[in-house]
C-alpha cells in the first residue's frame, strides 16, 4: 500500500514540475478533468443520436404501417362499392325485362 502511495507522490510530483496538471470540477460525488468531462459528454451524446434514430425508425415504421392499413382499408371499399353499383345495375336491367 505504502508503494502505491510513493509511486502516486511521484506521479504528481513529475506532473507540477511538467506542469501538466489539469483542473478537477466537483460535478456530484465526482470529480472530472475538462477533458473527461469532454469525453463523457461526447459519449453521452452518441448514445442519445443512436436512441434518436432507433425512435425515429420506429415512428417510420409505424407510420408507413398506418399508411399501408388506409390504403387496404380504401381498396376494400372502392371494390365494395363497386360490387354494390354492378348489384343496382343488374337489378336494373331486371327490372327493365320484367
Amino acid at each position: 500500500m505504502l508503494k502505491i502511495i510513493q509511486d502516486k507522490i511521484r506521479d504528481m510530483k513529475i506532473k507540477l514540475e511538467n506542469d501538466e496538471t489539469e483542473q478537477t470540477y466537483q460535478i456530484g460525488s465526482r470529480t472530472f478533468t475538462e477533458k473527461e468531462w469532454e469525453n463523457l459528454i461526447h459519449r453521452v451524446d452518441k448514445v442519445l443520436e443512436q436512441n434518436k434514430k432507433q425512435v425515429e425508425e420506429k415512428e417510420n415504421e409505424r407510420e408507413k404501417k398506418k399508411v399501408n392499413e388506409i390504403n387496404m382499408k380504401d381498396k376494400e371499399q372502392t371494390i365494395k362499392h363497386a360490387d354494390d353499383t354492378e348489384l343496382d345495375s343488374l337489378i336494373t336491367l331486371l327490372r327493365h325485362e320484367e
